[in-house]
């Protein structure tokens, strides 16, 4: 208000001492989250991609470098003309002054243990405001089952032990398997890169292995049968992959 010609206001943004107001715009601001299915903890290692799909103002179809601030777990930060790529960290990142228009976030690389996302989440700015404040992607883990049975037959076969040796990781250096040890999978060296268990009547689930090559081998076969060749395969960006025919 103005009484007796002098400037009165509560307001943080007047200043009655210089009779001056100011009026501050506010930077667009969005979150971006990465978890594991049903997981609340913060996914690190994924590279993800925002990009700029449509501008709402043609005048404004590229990023402007020194206006765009990705803060947060994000790592590894890349700011190009319509894309901006990072890697996630151990808390969610922070993307501040994009401009208005049509985004996508996509994943490029998984975390090692983890499938790769095919989604593709897409969100909005418009006047500066995010269509919700944070985009969220989920990856699932990795899974692979392990099966010890007769050649051509469906039962599983009790008695073989088997040993399994991650022997080149590909994506976190010096990856081990000790998240897979267990009461029945234990390891097989000091270094815990190859795990050993007896198989029974049912299968092996092995989830969150590393990305890498890996040696399956039958150590002891079962009583009556003979020693089996080893099964050579890769999990890459956490989905296995073999020329193998035992490798479905």
């Amino acid at each position: 208000t103005i009484e007796n010609g002098v400037l009165k206001s509560d307001d943080e943004n007047v200043d009655t001492k210089n009779s001056s107001v100011v009026m501050r715009d506010e930077r667009s601001s969005i979150g971006i989250s990465k978890k594991a299915v049903d997981g609340t903890e913060e996914l690190p290692g994924a590279l993800l991609t925002v990009e700029l799909v449509t501008p709402a103002d043609s005048d404004a179809a590229e990023f402007d470098k020194d206006k765009i601030y990705v803060n947060g777990g994000a790592s590894d930060i890349s700011i190009g003309k319509t894309t901006i790529k990072f890697v996630s960290g151990d808390k969610p990142s922070t993307i501040t002054g994009l401009p208005d228009g049509e985004y996508t976030l996509t994943e490029t690389t998984s975390p090692d243990g983890y499938t790769l996302s095919n989604e593709v989440k897409k969100f909005t700015i418009k006047d500066g405001k995010p269509s919700s404040d944070e985009v969220e992607m989920i990856d699932a883990p990795s899974v692979v089952s392990v099966s010890k049975m007769e050649v051509n037959g469906s039962a599983e076969i009790p008695g073989a032990v088997i040993k399994l040796t991650l022997t080149e990781s590909s994506k976190t250096k010096d990856a081990t398997l000790k998240s897979q040890i267990n009461s029945t999978v234990k390891a097989a060296n000091d270094d815990v890169t190859a795990i050993t268990w007896t198989s029974s009547d049912k299968p092996v689930v092995l989830t969150g292995l590393p990305d890498g090559k890996y040696v399956l081998e039958e150590t002891i076969p079962p009583v009556g049968y003979a020693i089996t060749e080893n099964i050579e395969f890769t999990i890459e960006n956490g989905v296995l992959k073999s020329d193998d025919e035992n490798v479905d």
